[in-house]
């Protein structure tokens, strides 16, 4: 009887420690592929949801504006995905470098077998030995190993959260270039059919002053070749529509053949005056590109692997118990 209470108390702590087996590490990551990742506090945890799957917008009436084509862009666009997953599997690492303060179980089920053939009766019987058992296992002491491991997840993890903030703000940056460059074509295209009308006036004017007498024939030429030239230039910039339109679309990650337009370019652009000294502005850069952050996780993420190494090669105590079930 004591031994079937001793069994049962192994299989409950077993039970137990596989309840205990992973817990959600304190770091997260961004709750979506287009949304940057914010350090939280140490006491709160983020909420990790579900991301929604890119969808291609209607057609629409209205014009689009910068902040509509980067939201777009940022929910479309494979490099926030893909660095996203990423963070999501950097912090399933954490949880599982950190499980390893808890206790661990293992199951194991066996089946004998034994053939009796009896050459008098002519008969054979089998008999059958099943076998079940648990054992569990529970690391007490190690020589900084299990810390350090825990500490290099920790830190890939935010270089993780890291480098989705980098693949943001690519695609953010790309997006508005391609953006510019489609308004400044489309700005571009007007002045060309303002230089067309302009041409076509002349040539109008130089023919009926040819008519009149008082002009040659090589002033008419010439104003039907500036005309020319404008049509010539009035193409080549409607190609240049048509290339940053299709460079806009793919950084939104939309077909190209998606009907859309932007709005037009302000009349009026104000400029924002730097009054900052460049060693103010070279601070403010180190702390705040994302490559520099990204490279200091990764350092110290070397760092704690190097240690873990050295801890590796050093004894660990650990606690073990094990019971058969059958």
């Amino acid at each position: 009887m004591g031994k079937k209470k001793c069994k049962a108390a192994v299989a409950a702590l077993c039970l137990a420690a596989y309840g205990c087996a992973y817990r959600q590490p304190a770091e997260s990551v961004s709750p979506a592929n287009f949304q940057k990742w914010e350090p939280p506090a140490r006491s709160a945890e983020v909420k990790v949801e579900g991301m929604a799957k890119p969808s291609v917008p209607p057609p629409s009436e209205g014009k689009w504006g910068l902040t509509e084509v980067v939201d777009l862009a940022l929910k479309n666009n494979p490099a926030t995905s893909a660095a996203w997953y990423d963070a999501l599997s950097a912090s399933a690492r954490l949880g599982a470098a950190e499980s390893a303060d808890y206790p661990k179980v293992s199951a194991s089920v066996s089946a004998n077998f034994k053939d009796t053939y009896d050459s008098a009766k002519d008969f054979a019987t089998r008999q059958v030995y099943p076998g079940a058992a648990l054992t569990l296992s529970w690391l007490i002491m190690d020589f900084g190993s299990r810390d350090a491991s825990k500490e290099a997840a920790r830190y890939a993890l935010v270089a993780a959260n890291l480098t989705q903030n980098k693949a943001i703000e690519d695609v953010v940056l790309q997006t508005a270039k391609a953006y510019y460059l489609y308004m400044s074509a489309k700005a571009l295209r007007e002045a060309r059919e303002k230089a067309v009308e302009k041409a076509a006036s002349h040539l109008k004017a130089a023919e009926a002053r040819k008519e009149a007498g008082v002009a040659t024939i090589s002033d008419f030429l010439s104003a039907k070749t500036a005309l020319s030239q404008a049509n010539l230039a009035l193409q080549t910039v409607d190609g240049s529509i048509a290339t940053t339109r299709g460079s806009l679309a793919v950084a939104m990650g939309i077909p190209a053949n998606t009907p859309f337009d932007i709005e037009e370019a302000p009349k009026e652009v104000s400029f924002e005056n730097i009054s900052a000294d460049i060693d103010s502005l070279i601070d403010q850069a180190l702390k705040r590109r994302t490559e520099l952050a990204i490279s200091t996780a990764q350092t110290q993420m070397a760092e704690a692997n190097a240690r873990k190494a050295e801890g590796d090669l050093k004894p660990s105590l650990t606690l073990g118990a094990s019971t058969c079930l059958l």
